[in-house]
């Protein structure tokens, strides 16, 4: 009686075993490289046709390969709820910020306490 192996290996001349190998192989790299788990899936249905003892076989390689994880980035807030990459209440080291700079969370202290 021929083996799971067997019936894999005759499977399209191998193809699945190809593939499944390929898979494997990008899943290791991505776990080494991110050191989180990934899975290799193997399904086979099996379904019988109408005619006598026939079966067809229909298989299906799925790679779950992990993702690294971005980077976190750091950014300063301003009163009208915009983001930076320098700090808005910073006085610049050089010479004064651009006119239409965004509000100052330090303005927007001083007018709470005048108002």
């Amino acid at each position: 009686m021929p083996g799971f192996m067997d019936t894999l290996m005759h499977y399209r001349k191998g193809a699945v075993v190809a593939a499944a190998d390929e898979e494997l192989a990008e899943v290791i790299r991505a776990c080494l490289a991110t050191g989180k788990p990934g899975s290799l899936t193997l399904k086979l249905a099996i379904t019988p046709e109408k005619h006598g003892n026939q079966l067809s076989l229909t298989a299906n390689v799925d790679g779950k390969a992990p993702r690294a994880d971005l980077p976190k980035a750091m950014f300063f807030g301003d009163i009208d709820g915009g983001l930076h990459r320098t700090d808005p209440d910073q006085r610049e080291m050089f010479g004064d910020a651009a006119e239409g700079a965004p509000r100052k969370l330090s303005e927007m202290a001083r007018a709470d306490r005048a108002g």
